[in-house]
């Protein structure tokens, strides 16, 4: 599908590209009526040269999550980008044959990864039932305090934005090393204090309150701190990480007990990396066990994801950081003889959302640390943006004062 000559407000693609995907999502994919689970829109605005090649661009993609997580989406616009870029003329689609796709569909994670282990049980089962009891306690995860209890329109998509300069996020990821902390693992504890603070009402025992982060996702590239030196199971000869499309991340549970001096100490930053040392430990129990990569289809085949989810607490928030974007998707493509063909810009990521759980993601790109949260209308925008203002505070928290 072709959206050309959009009209460009102040000449800010960026902007138009949020707007757009904000409209798709309204809309959304159905492909039991459209027989598209998958669309993709180019999108043109006027460009100063008569040369159609410098007018910008914006490349939107929408579909399933079923289809595509964060990891397979990045992966699908490199591949994209790259066949842009190394297209010579048509003779290279000409050549395709149509409605074989599914022939091409690739294996699941479990045969990716070489197939059933023996000791599964018990062992990977063991595994599995110290997430479902995680999930299971007595007194759910704290979260944050909704506007409203029940959706009133379920098109409705809030998203809020922020942006640390490359200078703060640099520094951020430079102490973060020289504590032997990982990026995802300071913002994953930022994530649960910064909760606490923004909700200090707990319902509930405050010695059994606590935030659940789940699902704190398990990747080779999300876990980016060049000490942790811990990785998933690799695939199995013959499936390449880099063309691979098929979920193949396990989402694990983080505990983060509630402590009074989240709300009191004037100083969060001691308190942080003591939590983010905590999650670090955690995160190094379950990449420990060979089993953590049969554990989505695990969990998935326990908890159907057609089936009716519900939370003692509906409210509680979760984070994925998709780490360096530019490691994934280069900010430029060229072609076989070396001539620039595409610049990348910006990422905008938006998911429809069905549950009444804040979704927080981060990314870093072009050395700038993003950060976003998105919700249903049970949120108000503003207490969203002031959400994401102590996540960023209590991040910043761990970098010694000038």
């Amino acid at each position: 599908h072709t959206l050309q000559e959009v009209p460009l407000e102040e000449g800010d693609l960026h902007k138009l590209a949020q707007t757009l995907v904000e409209q798709k999502l309204e809309e959304r994919v159905k492909p039991d009526v459209k027989g598209q689970p998958f669309i993709c829109f180019l999108v043109t605005g006027p460009g100063e040269s008569n040369d159609q090649d410098d007018v910008p661009k914006a490349i939107i993609f929408h579909g399933s999550h079923a289809l595509l997580d964060g990891a397979g989406a990045l992966t699908t616009f490199n591949l994209f980008f790259k066949d842009i870029a190394s297209l010579e003329d048509d003779a290279v689609l000409e050549q395709l044959k149509w409605a074989e796709e599914v022939k091409n569909l690739p294996v699941g994670p479990v045969a990716a990864s070489g197939g059933p282990k023996e000791d599964w049980d018990p062992k990977g089962m063991e595994l599995l039932g110290q997430v479902v009891k995680a999930l299971s306690q007595d007194q759910p995860s704290h979260s944050l305090k909704p506007a409203r209890q029940e959706t009133t329109d379920a098109s409705k998509h809030l998203r809020v934005e922020r942006t640390l300069a490359a200078e703060q996020t640099t520094q951020i990821l430079k102490t973060a090393k020289s504590l032997e902390l990982s990026m995802t693992q300071v913002l994953d504890a930022a994530f649960a204090v910064g909760t606490f603070r923004q909700n200090p009402d707990i319902a509930g025992n405050v010695w059994d309150a606590h935030i659940t982060v789940y699902p704190a996702m398990c990747e080779n590239d999300i876990l980016e701190s060049s000490v942790m030196e811990l990785t998933i199971v690799p695939m199995y000869p013959g499936h390449n990480p880099d063309t691979y499309l098929c979920i193949y991340d396990a989402g694990i549970p983080l505990k983060v007990p509630f402590v009074p001096k989240m709300l009191t100490t004037p100083s969060i930053g001691p308190l942080i990396v003591s939590v983010a040392a905590s999650i670090k430990q955690q995160y190094a129990h379950f990449l420990s066990n060979p089993h953590l990569v049969h554990l989505m289809p695990a969990s998935t085949a326990l908890a159907p994801m057609r089936e009716t989810w519900t939370d003692a607490n509906p409210f509680w928030g979760e984070i994925t950081n998709l780490g360096v974007i530019d490691s994934k998707v280069p900010r430029t493509y060229d072609d076989q003889e070396g001539n620039r063909i595409l610049e990348v810009g910006e990422l905008v990521l938006a998911l429809r959302q069905q549950s009444k759980r804040p979704m927080v993601h981060a990314w870093t790109m072009g050395g700038e640390l993003k950060l976003q949260v998105q919700g249903t209308d049970v949120w108000e925008k503003d207490y969203l943006g002031k959400f994401l203002d102590e996540i960023i505070q209590c991040a910043l928290s761990i970098v010694p004062s000038a």
